[in-house]
């Protein structure tokens, strides 16, 4: 399916804060922080209503409060993309991050892509549209936030899919846009652009910097 011009041209990103009230992000929270999702683990090829078999599988793997709230999230963040990328949707992609505190003050950055077409083909293929929801800690955290590099700087950047140090990825000023972990903060962003997690530097034993991911993409994944 080709994508919208605008929207696989131009880098963009969007904040949303409160996209989760501080009780439901809390809640989550406890659910999310021992259960942990790999990338491309799920695709959800339903993008308006999912099916039974849908609903079936995301029960083998999540409890019945973890579904429900996987349903309601993907129909509303599907709601919150631009037109064109709503109009273009198959389904999503999701997964979970878990992270403590970091020692190093490198970052890895990268694009999201069809990481199977990656290894097969070398071939970098983005989804339409990445989005991060923060679910906490509430408290206790410092570092952590998600840059997204905006197309200029990127391309002085050079290539991806490697750490850089903070502060070189800090320096590029305009160039980057950061966003700090709120709880119930949803970023959205432009599919192909690079982006990765600031160090963590502080963070108190037992709650990690948890993050529920969904990417959406205009075909099925890992084919």
């Amino acid at each position: 399916m080709k994508r919208d011009a605008e929207t696989a041209a131009r880098s963009w990103v969007a904040e949303r804060d409160g996209f989760l009230d501080p009780a439901t992000a809390a809640a989550l929270y406890e659910r999310f922080r021992d259960l942990r999702v790999d990338s491309a683990e799920f695709y959800i090829a339903e993008c308006d209503r999912l099916s039974p078999a849908s609903r079936r599988a995301l029960g083998r793997q999540f409890p019945p409060q973890v579904v429900d709230f996987l349903i309601r999230h993907l129909g509303r963040l599907l709601e919150a993309a631009p037109p064109a990328i709503r109009a273009a949707a198959h389904g999503f992609e999701i997964w979970t991050s878990h992270v403590g505190k970091v020692e190093e003050s490198h970052s890895y950055v990268h694009i999201d892509n069809d990481e199977a077409l990656r290894a097969r083909t070398g071939n970098v293929r983005p989804p339409l549209m990445g989005s991060v929801l923060y679910l906490g800690p509430a408290a206790g955290l410092a570092g952590g936030e998600t840059y997204f590099i905006h197309d200029a700087a990127a391309e002085a950047l050079g290539p991806v899919f490697r750490f850089f140090d903070w502060a070189e990825l800090s320096a590029l000023g305009p160039g980057i846009h950061v966003t700090r972990p709120v709880p119930g903060r949803l970023a959205m962003f432009a599919g192909h652009m690079p982006h990765g997690q600031a160090p963590v530097t502080r963070v108190d034993l037992g709650a990690p910097r948890v993050v529920f991911l969904a990417n959406i993409w205009d075909a099925p994944i890992g084919c």
